[in-house]
């Protein structure tokens, strides 16, 4: 079983047909909490590195409280937009 912090992931998706990875993918480390320590992989808590290949040393911070999985981490904002919702009239009911 691993310790803390010794969790290393990384994470590829095509765009236009060109290979990138994602230097810290919420959703990826959420559904491998789910996995991970039910194959007695590792134990909560514990800190998943992300991104350390290209220079993004992304981390991690994984705990399970109350049979929940919550994943935390320090985020920046590169945009940011605002988008309006006008009014939808409800489907007519056949």
């Amino acid at each position: 079983m691993r310790s803390a912090g010794e969790l290393e992931v990384r994470a590829f998706y095509l765009v236009r047909g060109a290979m990138v990875e994602d230097p810290a993918c919420g959703s990826l480390n959420a559904g491998l909490a789910q996995w991970l320590p039910s194959m007695s992989l590792l134990t909560f808590p514990y800190v998943a590195r992300q991104g350390a290949a290209f220079a993004r040393d992304g981390r991690l911070f994984v705990c399970e409280e109350g049979g929940e999985i919550w994943i935390a981490g320090a985020t920046r904002t590169l945009s940011e937009s605002t988008i309006r919702v006008d009014d939808v009239a409800e489907p007519e009911t056949l």
